[in-house]
């Protein structure tokens, strides 16, 4: 698909059907997490494949409705130890790598014909012991995602965009 076509077309779907995601789909869209950018290339982020259905009863257990019947998720997370730090304030990048990655990940399954929904809807403490997730490891996003029921349609607000003018600032 077309860069441009494939980021209009791309929505948060919330409807799903009970399809698994094949191997090489999971493959496909970790793959695209794997090329993102992050701060120095340290590549900080840290993956969690939930492939089986009794991992997504134990996400939809932890989250409640936000799975929204997706029957693959992957929870997206930053090795805080590990990340570049900025020396001038002490900014650690372990949230925007996690969320380049989360990004690369969204894009690639919707190129696959996926859908998905980058939920940031939960508690990650609840998450972190549901998934014995260490706790260098900051949880980040949860990405759902599935085969999108056919009456699947965006939300009523997603073709709403402000103009460039009331969010860019030509310096």
């Amino acid at each position: 698909m077309e860069y441009h076509e494939l980021i209009r077309k791309r929505f948060s779907v919330r409807k799903y059907t009970s399809e698994l995601l094949t191997p090489g789909q999971i493959d496909e869209i970790l793959m695209a997490g794997n090329v993102a950018p992050t701060a120095k290339d340290v590549q900080p982020q840290r993956i969690y494949v939930l492939e089986s259905r009794e991992a997504m009863a134990k996400l939809s257990e932890a989250i409640g409705p936000m799975v929204f019947g997706a029957p693959n998720a992957f929870i997206i997370c930053g090795d805080r130890d590990e990340a570049c730090v900025r020396p001038f304030d002490g900014w650690n990048f372990s949230q925007t790598d996690a969320t380049i990655v989360t990004d690369h990940m969204m894009l690639a399954a919707h190129d696959l014909g996926l859908g998905t929904c980058w939920i940031g809807y939960f508690d990650p403490n609840v998450v972190r012991e549901t998934f014995s997730i260490p706790e260098n490891e900051e949880i980040y996003h949860i990405l759902i995602v599935g085969h999108p029921t056919e009456d699947c349609v965006p939300g009523p607000l997603h073709a709403k965009r402000k103009t460039l003018s009331a969010t860019v600032r030509v310096l």
